[in-house]
């Protein structure tokens, strides 16, 4: 049933989300405006992409695009469905940690490429393969009502980008690798702060009428806009302009081998 709720001296009344469709509107209006910036930034890169060789360019669109996908898979989950597991809402969340899996490799390759010890790139390697692989289990099997659970693993890999990124910054300090840093560490708070409100400020919070929500129905995503915009954009804006240095080929990108002629037999 319906609930009335005064967040800011008017009366305003939220339809069940379990029962109708689109009751919080303002969490697929964001997700959806998230969508469009991904979207932009994945222009943005594959603009350049097509006139540099750049192998970081290709795991940024693969974030940017399936990045894209998720969002907007996620924001018609909320308008065209009710809370609760749906096919659209298994696919949002298995896009959002897939789409960070490309983010991760190529940070893991940056930092392969700048750090003199194998070990500490093992390390990484090992705790992104982790972490990546919990998140597509987690968001596979449909833990959480809603993006709480893969927004969660989401966070934690953006902070392993952080970390990456921070070592990156500090061996050759270039403005790439700091601006990256920023943003992602903005993305990772912003993530974690969808995963511990949503049962507070999601469908959840319905049964109480939000009583426990900071704010309105839906808020965890309003404050979270900010954190996306910032992050999303900057690390869109910096590839763009520094692309990332890989030590590597990815294996489509290797040329092969050029074929020498053997030489003319002298008479």
């Amino acid at each position: 049933m319906a609930c009335r709720i005064k967040p800011n001296k008017i009366w305003l009344t939220v339809e069940d989300p379990y029962t109708t469709p689109n009751a919080h509107e303002n969490t697929v209006i964001m997700l959806f405006a998230t969508a469009g910036l991904m979207l932009v930034g994945l222009l943005c890169i594959l603009a350049k992409a097509c006139r540099r060789e750049a192998a970081s360019d290709f795991l940024h669109l693969f974030f940017f695009l399936l990045g894209a996908g998720g969002y907007a898979c996620a924001g018609i989950a909320g308008a065209a469905y009710t809370a609760g597991p749906n096919a659209v809402l298994l696919c949002a969340r298995l896009l959002l940690v897939a789409s960070w899996m490309g983010l991760l490799v190529s940070c893991c390759f940056l930092y392969q490429s700048l750090s003199p010890a194998k070990l500490r790139a093992t390390v990484l390697w090992t705790l992104s393969t982790a972490v990546a692989l919990s998140g597509l289990v987690a968001a596979a099997v449909g833990w959480g009502t809603h993006l709480e659970v893969a927004m969660l693993f989401v966070g934690g890999m953006a902070m392993l980008c952080t970390l990456a990124w921070y070592s990156a910054w500090r061996a050759r300090r270039t403005m790439s690798g700091f601006v990256k840093m920023l943003v992602t560490g903005v993305l990772s708070l912003g993530f974690l702060l969808v995963g511990i409100m949503e049962p507070f400020c999601g469908a959840q919070g319905h049964s109480t009428c939000y009583s426990s929500c900071a704010g309105s129905y839906g808020m965890h995503y309003l404050l979270w806009s900010a954190f996306s915009i910032t992050g999303h954009a900057g690390i869109a804006l910096s590839q763009t302009l520094m692309p990332d240095p890989l030590s590597t080929e990815l294996p489509w990108r290797k040329k092969p081998p050029s074929e020498t002629m053997p030489p003319a037999p002298t008479a």
